[in-house]
């Protein structure tokens, strides 16, 4: 137990030595009340192929485009570790399948694209099953335009995303330089992440051309948007621009 003298507790006024004696002291206990690494505070760097993140040493994690991490990639967590939380920063993009023992934002089948430096935690609910989650993950995406009939022939585009937990915010930019027979209805897919139990609306505008306000609808479960002019119609021609902003929870 740390000793502090306290004018209170002496009666008088304290000594200069007493007053840097307190100093010493309260510095011994923050000292032995920290932790013995600031390593132990610090996110663990998830290479191609490094170190699991659970278990013993020398287990590997592969992690990289080719090899989607699966929950067996963590297998090696042991008992003492369920509950626990470990934040990775991945350093190249990834892949996580997910199942009903890797459980990805919340979903429990399908593959989820993990963009290299995002913050993703694992947390091992057993030895076996794992619950992951993008704590933050940001980058760009490529937004592809077709029509519901006919061919667009030729368009640019560009799109960039934030996601913080289960809510994506993407910007999408589409400039149609050639509209050939598209008809009826724009598409842009594929969103940088599929949307969640409930859908969304964006609003967009057509600045190349009509200069008119334009609708972009997600509907719950899709990884695309359909575009249609304020009046239902169909949005584009050639030399049309349009821009959105979704916001939706994965």
């Amino acid at each position: 137990m740390t000793t502090i003298v306290t004018r209170a507790g002496k009666g008088s006024e304290l000594t200069w030595p007493e007053v840097d004696a307190n100093f010493t002291n309260l510095q011994t206990t923050a000292d032995a009340a920290a932790p013995t690494s600031m390593v132990s505070l610090m996110p663990t760097v998830i290479s191609a192929i490094s170190p699991d993140i659970f278990g013993a040493a020398g287990a590997t994690i592969n992690y990289d485009n080719t090899t989607p991490v699966t929950a067996t990639s963590f297998a090696a967590c042991t008992a003492a570790q369920i509950g626990s939380r470990k934040t990775i920063i991945p350093t190249v993009n990834a892949n996580f399948t997910a199942s009903a023992n890797l459980v990805v934002d919340g979903a429990t089948s399908g593959t989820y694209a993990m963009p290299a430096n995002a913050i993703v935690e694992v947390i091992p609910v057993t030895t076996t099953k794992f619950i992951v989650t993008t704590i933050f993950a940001t980058g760009s995406w490529n937004p592809v335009a077709t029509s519901v009939t006919g061919t667009i022939t030729s368009y640019t585009s560009s799109g960039t995303y934030t996601k913080i937990g289960n809510v994506v915010t993407a910007h999408c930019a589409v400039a149609i330089t050639d509209n050939g027979t598209g008809a009826t209805n724009g598409l842009i897919s594929p969103l940088p992440f599929a949307c969640g139990a409930i859908g969304t609306v964006a609003a967009g505008r057509n600045g190349g051309t009509t200069g008119a306000m334009e609708a972009a609808i997600v509907i719950a479960g899709a990884s695309y948007a359909s575009i249609f002019k304020y009046d239902n119609s169909y949005p584009w021609g050639t030399g049309a621009t349009s821009t959105f902003v979704f916001v939706y929870r994965v």
